[in-house]
């Protein structure tokens, strides 16, 4: 063992081959959703053609639920990198200990890691700003279509 194999966090196979399927399922969910919208969309252009009003209620309803699952998404998101920075502030090390990574990681410690902790600090809040303002932005839109 040289002396840098200290300040390697070694990768987790097991974690990487879950990520990777965790990625495709996403991915294939993506395009399921995809091909789903594009058929959506020719029928609300169908139903614009007919009775354009209840085509806009139709999209007004498909927003309301974009807008309410942006929040919870980015809610999960900066929660995790909140807690991310708080166990890499209070150990001075990143990774924080028995966190297992994909890659082969560099090891940070004492002042690096603090940096990381307070960009990831940095990070979270303006996770929250977008996520508010998107909501308020996508509400503000939805109000004056009506």
């Amino acid at each position: 063992m040289g002396n840098n194999d200290k300040f390697i966090v070694k990768a987790d196979k097991k974690l990487r081959i879950r990520y990777i399927i965790i990625l495709a399922v996403i991915i294939l969910l993506f395009v399921v959703i995809f091909k789903y919208f594009l058929n959506y969309k020719h029928s609300l252009e169908m139903l614009a053609e007919s009775s354009p009003q209840l085509a806009l209620g139709k999209i007004v309803a498909l927003l309301k639920v974009i807008i309410y699952i942006n929040p919870i998404f980015f809610l999960a998101v900066t929660i995790y990198f909140l807690g991310m920075g708080i166990k890499t502030y209070r150990t001075e090390q990143f990774p924080p200990p028995n966190i297992r990574v994909i890659r082969n990681t560099q090891l940070l410690t004492g002042a690096k890691a603090k940096q990381r902790a307070i960009i990831l600090f940095i990070f979270s809040i303006l996770l929250i700003i977008f996520a508010v303002v998107i909501t308020l932005f996508m509400n503000k839109f939805l109000q004056s279509l009506l």
